[in-house]
C-alpha cells in the first residue's frame, strides 16, 4: 500500500462524501484528480473477514496513497460543546473498553495495509491541575500508543478540543515517541481554543499530518457556554487564515500533505472542488 506523499500534496478525507466502500472512495479521489486520502478505518473493521480482505486489495490495486488512517467512535454526539465533551473519544468510562477494542481493530487493519499512522479524537484533555482525570486519560492513551508502537504505528491526536498549550503539556506527560498531532486549524476556532497560526509554533514538533479546513468565528461570541464558537465554511471563506497556516507550516519544517476535510454544507462536491483550487493557488 502506498503511504508516501509529496510535501503539501493535496488530499481528501474519505468520510467527507459518506463513501465507505473502496471502489466509491477510489472513484471519488479520481473525480477530483487527487491521489492522497485520509482513510476512515471503522467501515473496514465492520466488514466480515473475506470482504475486508477484498476491500483492502482494492485499495492496494489503486493509485491512492493513504497518508493516515482514522478511528472515529460510534456514539460521539457533536450537537453542542457539552454533548461532545461528555461523549467524545476515550474519556467516557462507559464506552472506553469498547472504543479501545475498536481502536485496536483499526490498528491491526492499518498494520496489515502497511500504514504508518492513525489519527483520532482523544476526547477533551483535562488541564494538568485536574490530576485524577488527567492521569486516567494519559494512562489510557499510553496503553493505546504502546500497542500501536508494536505494530509500527504512530498515534495522532486531532487538535481543537483543548488549547495548543494544554495539548503539548499532555503530550509531554504522555512521553511516547510514536505520538503526534493531526493539526486541524478550523477546530481550534470551532471550539474557541485559540489562533491556528499561533498554535503551529507551539505544536510544530508534534505535527505529522494536517487537515485543510476553515471556519468562521461567531461574532459576538454566543452567550451559551455550550454553543459552538463558530461554523465550518468552504476553504478560504472563514477565519482560519489558511495562507498564514501554510506559511507557518513551511516555516516550521512540515513536509506532509494538506488533506481537505469538509463535513458541512449542502454541496460538498462543489465545496471540495473549490477548496482544491483555493489550495493550489495558495501553494
Amino acid at each position: 500500500m502506498k503511504t508516501e506523499t509529496k510535501p503539501f500534496e493535496i488530499g481528501l478525507c474519505s468520510w467527507c462524501l459518506h463513501h465507505i466502500e473502496a471502489p466509491a472512495i477510489v472513484s471519488a479521489l479520481q473525480h477530483f484528480h487527487l491521489r492522497v486520502v485520509h482513510l476512515a478505518l471503522g467501515p473496514l473493521a465492520q466488514l466480515p473477514p473475506q470482504e475486508q480482505t477484498h476491500a483492502i486489495m482494492q485499495f492496494e490495486a489503486s493509485e491512492l496513497a493513504i497518508s493516515c488512517g482514522m478511528v472515529g467512535f460510534p456514539g460521539e454526539n457533536y450537537s453542542t460543546l457539552k454533548t461532545i465533551h461528555d461523549t467524545g473519544g476515550l474519556v467516557p468510562d462507559a464506552t472506553f473498553e469498547e472504543r479501545f477494542g475498536l481502536a485496536m481493530a483499526c490498528g491491526r487493519i492499518a498494520h496489515s495495509m502497511g500504514l504508518t499512522q492513525i489519527s483520532t479524537h482523544a476526547g477533551f484533555i483535562p488541564e494538568q491541575r485536574e490530576r485524577a482525570a488527567f492521569d486516567k486519560l494519559r494512562d489510557r492513551l499510553a496503553r493505546l500508543a504502546d500497542e500501536y508502537a508494536k505494530m509500527g504505528l504512530a498515534l495522532l491526536f486531532e487538535t481543537g478540543q483543548e488549547s495548543a498549550e494544554t495539548l503539548v503539556t499532555f503530550l509531554k506527560a504522555l512521553n511516547r515517541p510514536n505520538v503526534g498531532v493531526n493539526f486541524d486549524p478550523a477546530n481550534l476556532l470551532l471550539y474557541g481554543k485559540g489562533d491556528p497560526v499561533a498554535a503551529i509554533a507551539t505544536l510544530a514538533p508534534y505535527i505529522r499530518h494536517v487537515h485543510a479546513k476553515d471556519a468562521k468565528v461567531h461574532r459576538p461570541a454566543p452567550v451559551e457556554a455550550t454553543a459552538w464558537r463558530g461554523v465550518e465554511t468552504p476553504l478560504g471563506q472563514g477565519d482560519a487564515n489558511l495562507a498564514g497556516v501554510i506559511a507557518a507550516l513551511r516555516q516550521h519544517g512540515y513536509r506532509g500533505p494538506l488533506v481537505i476535510e469538509r463535513e458541512a454544507g449542502h454541496d460538498r462536491i462543489a465545496d471540495i472542488q473549490a477548496g482544491i483550487t483555493f489550495l493550489q493557488t495558495a501553494l
